[in-house]
């Protein structure tokens, strides 16, 4: 099948026309995720804990403070409380997605080295990281913004636009292209494709909420909303473990959607792909 290839010349994106694979497979997009993530399982969950480090050090600070931050003891908004509860949501947020963002970085290096038949090392992936992290803060943060303006207009619009903007981080990593490009690029590169990577979030999701609604029973805390009373340093410590092991699934599996995208619509393989990165 005969589809366009985009590529990047000195005057913009050009186009040439070249053999592509088959159809976007959601278990090819699987299997290849697992078979990174357990290939390379230390270097991944290592880079995982590094870069989650912020969001527990937080999540320590908000449990030690609850009474600070606008929440009473039953786990409701404290009478003018509501703007303190809403910046610490804010500032969870946003460390959330930049770190998540920097870790999706360091994984793109790993994965698409792994798929190229060679293995990363813990330090190329942070320096990948490091040389574009200027970048990745600013993508993060307009991301999240567009999102969150789009889930205030009647939730279906920040979806749409998540699912769009879904490879932002590795098509910045891979293709080094500027910010207004990257977000252009990546709805390129879903467009047609967004049925099924919603497919795979709500997998994603079944299998995030069964490893939560395992723990919390052994952990003593409700399975819905936790209250302040039963949040304490154990549960922080076994939440965050939990995020750490999910975002580096999410990462690794982000990874692989791109891969498949590239090589579904452009033909391209992990070597051209790794080349990006020489």
């Amino acid at each position: 099948m005969l589809m366009p290839k985009m590529g990047r010349a000195d005057t913009g994106w050009v186009m040439t026309t070249i053999d592509t694979a088959e159809d976007f497979r959601i278990g090819r997009v699987v299997s290849r995720l697992f078979n990174a993530l357990f290939a390379n399982w230390v270097i991944f969950l290592t880079l995982a804990t590094l870069l989650m480090a912020p969001l527990l050090l937080l999540s320590l600070y908000t449990t030690a403070n609850f009474a600070s931050m606008g929440i009473t003891p039953a786990g409701g908004i404290a009478p003018g409380g509501l703007g303190s509860f809403f910046r610490l949501f804010a500032l969870q947020m946003v460390i959330y997605t930049i770190f998540y963002y920097l870790l999706q970085a360091a994984l793109v290096k790993g994965t698409i080295t792994y798929l190229n038949d060679e293995r990363a090392t813990l330090g190329q992936c942070l320096s990948s990281v490091l040389k574009s992290a200027g970048t990745l803060v600013v993508i993060a943060f307009l991301s999240l913004l567009g999102v969150f303006l789009g889930i205030m207009l009647l939730v279906v619009p920040g979806i749409i636009l998540a699912l769009m903007w879904f490879v932002i981080v590795p098509v910045c990593m891979v293709e080094n292209t500027s910010v207004t490009q990257t977000f252009g690029r990546s709805r390129a590169l879903t467009k047609g494709h967004r049925g099924k990577i919603f497919l795979l979030i709500l997998m994603y999701f079944a299998l995030a909420f069964a490893i939560v609604f395992t723990t919390r029973p052994l952990l003593g805390v409700s399975m819905m909303m936790p209250k302040p009373g039963e949040l304490n340093v154990a549960y922080v410590v076994v939440g965050w473990a939990e995020q750490v092991i999910l975002a580096a699934l999410t990462a690794a599996g982000v990874a692989s959607i791109y891969y498949e995208l590239r090589l579904v619509k452009e033909g391209v393989g992990a070597q051209q792909m790794a080349a990006a990165f020489d």
